[in-house]
Formats: structure tokens, sequence, C-alpha cells
């Protein structure tokens, strides 16, 4: 476990680098043709890239932190939330308002695009690119077992068809009509607001490292199975319904010893039984003159 970890977070680092150029060949590609549909890409692709940095954050995190996504983000990566949601909102509004009069047909239409070879290899470059971000994220996920990867690949699966749309939108432009170009711009624009919300709904219950349950509830069960004198150092994280990870110390009665084993699994099947899908980690001190 401790050689696979490090690959893991190179492999996220790998993937959000790819990303990243995916990215400047799309800025490149929407600077080229003027097209406001692969402007709204970009705002969608800026949404998939959030999430990966979550994943990777996520992967810095300890091994049982990152199989049950229990751990809380910290302020910065809020911040960084809300940094995403500005840029999102002031970028749909900016490409709304062009996207809008050339839809109705009130500025005079774009010159027709003229679809270079370089310009066929860029758009091929991008859809392949994407193709490959999607199977070795799935692959990740499926073989490494990490569960914060998940949400990435639906993300990754929208951006996927979203940019075989603004590709058809190009051609479109090549004929000399805008108006499937800023269409698709402004659904695109509310797609990519969408994902950006449901990001958000997935990962904002993560993003205060807040207490799950309270430690008296905890200890109260810990103390209904017998032998336990003391339970101290008590933590959870999580959603009770999702996944809760606890971890607590207890002590227990010296008649007892020999016995951890059985009243560790006891308190843990009380845990689940009470709160559903937990993972417990329990730490027994040994009672003092025994």
């Amino acid at each position: 476990m401790a050689n696979r970890l490090p690959k893991s977070r190179m492999f996220l680092f790998g993937i959000l680098w790819l990303s990243l150029l995916i990215l400047s060949v799309k800025l490149a590609v929407a600077w080229t043709t003027r097209s406001i549909s692969l402007g709204a890409i970009i705002l969608h692709t800026l949404v998939t890239q959030f999430s990966m940095l979550l994943n990777v954050l996520a992967s810095l995190k300890p091994p049982e932190y990152q199989r049950f996504q229990v751990e809380g983000h910290s302020y910065p990566e809020t911040l960084l939330s809300l940094g995403v949601a500005i840029g999102l909102g002031s970028g749909a509004i900016y490409l709304g308002s062009i996207a809008i009069p050339q839809l109705f047909s009130l500025v005079p239409p774009p010159i027709p695009l003229q679809l270079t070879p370089l310009l066929w290899q860029c758009l091929g470059v991008i859809f392949l690119s994407q193709l490959f971000l999607l199977a070795v994220n799935i692959y990740q996920t499926k073989r490494k077992h990490q569960r914060f990867l998940g949400f990435t690949n639906i993300c990754l699966v929208n951006d996927l068809w979203i940019t075989v749309l603004g590709i058809l939108c190009v051609f479109f432009l090549v004929q000399g009509n805008p108006v499937p170009d800023a269409l698709s711009a402004i659904l695109l624009g509310i797609v990519s607001m969408i994902d950006f919300w449901l990001v958000l709904r997935w990962q904002l219950p993560f993003l205060v490292n807040q207490t799950a349950i309270a430690p008296e509830a905890l200890a109260q069960i810990a103390y209904s199975v017998g032998g336990v004198t003391l339970c101290t150092n008590i933590d959870s994280k999580g959603i009770i319904g999702r996944s809760v990870y606890i971890k607590m110390t207890i002590m227990i009665h010296p008649e007892v010893l020999g016995y951890e084993s059985v009243i560790a699994e006891r308190i843990e099947n009380a845990l689940k039984e009470r709160y559903g899908i937990v993972s417990v980690t329990i730490q027994i001190s040994t009672p003092p003159h025994s």
C-alpha cells in the first residue's frame, strides 16, 4: 500500500497536467475560430479540472480517508470553490452577452470560417485526448479502488460529448451558419453551471472539517459494551448514511483482558447497526496495574 499511494498521486497529477494541456489547445482553437460554443466548453473543462484538483488533494490524505472519502477539506479549498463559482458565473454571463444577440441576428453574421489542416489536427487532438483521459481515469477508479475518482468520471463523460458538440458547431461555422454555435453555447453554459453545482453537492459536505457524530453519543455506545471502563480520543468524519470514519481509544477492565478483539468487534457492530456504513479504528489501552 505504501508503494501504491505515491503512484496514485503521480497518476492524479499526470491527468491534471494532461487536462491543462487539453485546455490550452481548446483555448487556441476557440481563439482561432471565434467559436462561442468552444468558449463554453472551456468553462466545463474548468469544472472538470476543479473536480480533479479536489481528487489530488484527497490523495494526500491517509489511506483510510481516501478509501471512505470522509476527511474534510480546508478553508483554502473552500475559497477556491467560491473563486471557481465567480469565474464560471462571469464567463457564462460574458458568453451569453455574445451568444444571445448572435442567436437572434441582432449583430452582423461572422465571416465564414476556413477549415485548415492544422485546425483539423487540433480538433482531432482535443477529441482523442479527452477519450484517453476518460479511459485512464476509469481504469484507475476500477483497478485502484479510489472512490473519490468516480464523480470525475461523470464530468469527463460530459466533457467528451460536449467536445463532440463543439466540434460539430465548428463545421456549421465553416458553412457560415452561426446559429447552432450560439445555441450550443447557451446550452453548454447551463450544463457547466449544473455540473459545477453537482461537484459542489458531492464535495461541499467535505469542504468543512466538521465532526460527523457527537463524541458523547459514540462513547455511550462503547460503554454499553461490557468491559469498557474508559473511552477517549473520539473523532468521526463524514456524512451519516453515506460513509463515516470513526476512531477512538478505549480502556478495558482487567477481568476481560484477552478479549480485546471480541470487545472491539462488538463496538464496531453496534456502531454499524446505529449509523450504517462506517469504518472504525479502535485502539485499546491496557488498564493501569494490570
